[in-house]
């Protein structure tokens, strides 16, 4: 094994308790990375841009500021972020109500929106597909803890909301979509029951 971050050292230099959410390297190089930390596991968290190599924090790399919300990756310049900060930023349950395409060295609240859900839903968040071949963005409006609709945008156009039942769950790969239902869904002329995928 090779130590890449020493996560209790780092919790020693800066005196805070940090916890481990994950690290979401940038495709297809991962050489650069966004450290996802909170203190003490707390909900909110903060984002830091690591070099995977060199083994450091990048120097005016990425950097979220503590917050609930996330980030992915649009390209080595570019992510989505949904974050709790700023002004009108969060839904009545606390989550991000914003997604935003943020440009390396723009303030991250200076990037322009291009998602927003209702105040009284849960949250928003985005994901970027960067396989070529398959560019696209996708955004979740989270209307319940169980019921969410989910946006695609390809290419240029407005988001367009994928006709799915609410509480299903779905993931995109290429060009397949692949539905697991908790209710009975009637689509193409059939019914397709609950529990099918």
């Amino acid at each position: 094994w090779e130590t890449v971050l020493d996560l209790d050292r780092l919790a020693v230099e800066e005196g805070a308790d940090w916890v481990w959410q994950g690290c979401q390297s940038f495709e297809p190089e991962h050489r650069r990375g966004l450290v996802r930390l909170s203190r003490g596991g707390a909900d909110a968290a903060t984002f830091l841009e690591f070099d995977l190599v060199e083994k450091r924090f990048v120097a005016d790399g990425f950097v979220v500021p503590e917050a609930k919300g996330g980030t992915n990756w649009i390209d080595a310049d570019t992510l989505l972020l949904w974050t709790a900060l700023g002004p009108d930023a969060v839904t009545t349950s606390g989550y991000p109500r914003k997604v935003r395409r943020w440009r390396r060295g723009e303030a991250p609240l200076d990037a322009a929106i291009v998602f927003e859900v209702e105040e009284g839903d849960i949250s928003a968040s985005g994901q970027a597909d960067i396989e070529p071949g398959f560019e696209r963005l996708l955004f979740r409006r989270q209307i319940t803890f169980e019921d969410g609709e989910t946006y695609l945008v390809a290419g240029k156009g407005p988001p367009v909301r994928l006709d799915l039942p609410l509480d299903s769950r779905h993931a995109l790969h290429r060009d397949w979509l692949v539905v697991k239902l908790k209710t009975d869904w009637d689509a193409g002329g059939r019914r397709h029951p609950a529990g099918a995928l």
